[in-house]
């Protein structure tokens, strides 16, 4: 019979134990080694497309399987410690396009509803909005592991501004869009004029006011 370590770094240990050692009071002993993997046949064959993209979907229910499977092993999983993978950050896609955060006031909007949905799962630290990632990602960084677990399992699939979103948690991608000399002047002159037209707003709050004083 064979038996599977799940956790790859249980095996050095359980090789130092058990390998070579009589199982019970038989003649018999323990091997203990890596399991090793071979392809069959001379080459691999391509797939279709369709074929593709059903193995890509299988390959990421697998990727996040194994991820929940990892934390649950993982020592002081039950108090939501972060172990460095990720596991407190959660990614939400297909948020937005980047063509709607054109106008500043639309990013705090984003910002404010994000904070406050999130905010209803458990204690936020941080949440970025990638507004030139054509995915239209935002990165929820919660206190405790438990509550991005939770925003993974709330979010995913949920309809938003019509629009499904997808939810995951953070594999280190780098989304950040760099953006061109001339797209950063745009952004400026944009947030320029924005601030000038809710200054002029303020303005006019104030000396509706003051009218409204005097009489």
């Amino acid at each position: 019979g064979r038996v599977g370590f799940l956790k790859e770094a249980s095996i050095p240990l359980v090789l130092q134990l058990a390998d070579g050692r009589p199982f019970r009071d038989t003649q018999f002993e323990i091997r203990v080694k890596m399991a090793e993997f071979a392809m069959k046949g001379e080459k691999f064959v391509a797939k279709a497309a369709e074929d593709d993209k059903e193995a890509k979907k299988r390959k990421e229910m697998m990727k996040k399987a194994a991820l929940r499977r990892e934390r649950l092993l993982d020592w002081g999983a039950d108090e939501g410690i972060d172990d460095g993978r990720g596991l407190r950050i959660v990614i939400l896609k297909n948020v937005f396009s980047p063509s709607d955060l054109a106008d500043p006031q639309a990013k705090v909007e984003l910002q404010f509803d994000m904070e406050t949905e999130a905010g209803k799962i458990g204690a936020v630290e941080k949440v970025t909005i990638f507004e030139r990632h054509e995915e239209g990602p935002i990165a929820i960084k919660f206190k405790e592991a438990a509550h991005a677990e939770e925003c993974n399992s709330l979010m995913h699939g949920r309809w938003f501004g019509g629009r499904q979103l997808s939810c995951d948690f953070w594999d280190g991608t780098n989304y950040v869009v760099k953006e061109t000399v001339e797209e950063e002047e745009k952004r400026l002159e944009s947030f320029g004029d924005w601030l000038e037209a809710s200054k002029s707003d303020n303005e006019a709050g104030s000396g509706n006011s003051s009218s409204d004083d005097s009489d």
